[in-house]
This record gives structure tokens, C-alpha cells and sequence, in this order.
């Protein structure tokens, strides 16, 4: 399994102030039971490595440039993803203090990101799904229950969506069984409860979302 440290740095890309809803919340389950090709890379969070005629590197930006535009609800699903991302790693960080408050509050925030983020995700399906078991996942999971490897498995999730925002079927049903593997679940009704409580009362608050700077 690739680890990726607690001091990585991730990139952060600023959404607009007013999320454009396109889909309600869905999830289907894991399709198949197979392991995770993990890609390891050392680039920024949002870009990703992919080989072209002659072996030259291009990032994720180039490929999909549409898929980084703030002013558009893909670009703002990726920068949620972002912000989930950096919210894991300082998960994993107070993980290794024992700071279990802290944890459960990221994973709160993960969701939350997570589940905006899917309403957004209709350029990829494949991704989509990937995007909503995380968030039932973090909904679902006590702080106190999860391993470093599982958090580790979590980012690795997350990095991953965000170097392949055109991932395939197969390589995010590898993302779900492998997270499955490291002890997330995706239980569905008690976590629809749990969201649509979340979201109620951050509807309530009428807040624009903004990525932290960390």
C-alpha cells in the first residue's frame, strides 16, 4: 500500500462563492471485490501524470482544463475535493497525537465537502461514486475506530480522484474495495440521516463556501 505523508503539500483551488447544484445525492455500491492499482506520484494534489506519444508528462490541468475552472460546477467539485484532501491529512496529523476530537471534526468536514461535491460531479459517474461512499464513509466512522493505514488509505482516495478526475469503473471500484479493505464502511441509511441534518443546518447558516488556507 502507498503511505503518503502527513506533510505533504497539497494545492489548493479556490472555488467560487455559490455552488451550482446539478444532481441530488446517489450512491451505488461497490460493483466487485478487486485491489487498488495505486498510482504514487510527487506532484501537487491536482495534477496528475499521464503518459503521451513519446512518454511526455502532462498534468491533470492540461488534460481537463475544463475541469479546473472555478466559474463552473466541475472546477468547484474539484476544489471541494481539495479541501476533503487537505482535511485528511490533518486527520492523519492528529491521529498521530491522539487528538480524537480533531478527527471526528475532519471527518465531519470531509462529509460535508464530499457531499457537496457530488451534486457536482455529472462529468464522471465513475467519480461520483467514489466521491459519495467517502462521505458515508466519514460520516460513518468513529475517530476512535480508524487505523493510520486507514487514513492513509483515505488520502491515497483522495489524491488519486484528483490526478484521475476521468477515472474508469474498474479503477474506482478498486478505490472503494480497497478502502473497504482498510476498515471504512459505507453503511447508507443511518449516514443519509446523519447528512441530511448536516446539510440542514448549514443551509441554515447561508454561508458561501470558501477553501481554508492552511
Amino acid at each position: 500500500m502507498t503511505t503518503w505523508s502527513a506533510t505533504g503539500q497539497l494545492e489548493s483551488v479556490s472555488p467560487s462563492t455559490e455552488i451550482i447544484s446539478t444532481r441530488s445525492e446517489s450512491s451505488a455500491p461497490p460493483m466487485s471485490i478487486s485491489r487498488l492499482r495505486v498510482v504514487s506520484n510527487e506532484t501537487d494534489i491536482a495534477e496528475k501524470s499521464a503518459s503521451v506519444g513519446g512518454g511526455a508528462s502532462v498534468s491533470a490541468h492540461a488534460l481537463y482544463p475544463h475541469l479546473f475552472d472555478s466559474d463552473t460546477g466541475d472546477g468547484q467539485a474539484i476544489a471541494l475535493l481539495n479541501q476533503a484532501a487537505e482535511d485528511a491529512v490533518r486527520a492523519l496529523e492528529s491521529h498521530d497525537q491522539a487528538d480524537l476530537v480533531d478527527i471526528q471534526t475532519r471527518f465531519t468536514q470531509i462529509a460535508a465537502a464530499a457531499a457537496r461535491a457530488h451534486a457536482l460531479t455529472v462529468f464522471n459517474e465513475n467519480f461520483g461514486s467514489v466521491v459519495s461512499f467517502i462521505r458515508r464513509a466519514t460520516l460513518m466512522t468513529p475517530a476512535a475506530d480508524i487505523s493510520r493505514s486507514a487514513l492513509n488509505q483515505l488520502i491515497v482516495a483522495l489524491k488519486r480522484l484528483l490526478h484521475e478526475p476521468m477515472i474508469d469503473l474498474d479503477d474506482a471500484t478498486d478505490i472503494i474495495d480497497d478502502l473497504m479493505a482498510d476498515g471504512w464502511e459505507g453503511a447508507y441509511r443511518a449516514a443519509d440521516d446523519l447528512l441530511a441534518a448536516l446539510i440542514a443546518e448549514q443551509n441554515e447558516q447561508d454561508e458561501p463556501v470558501a477553501v481554508r488556507e492552511t
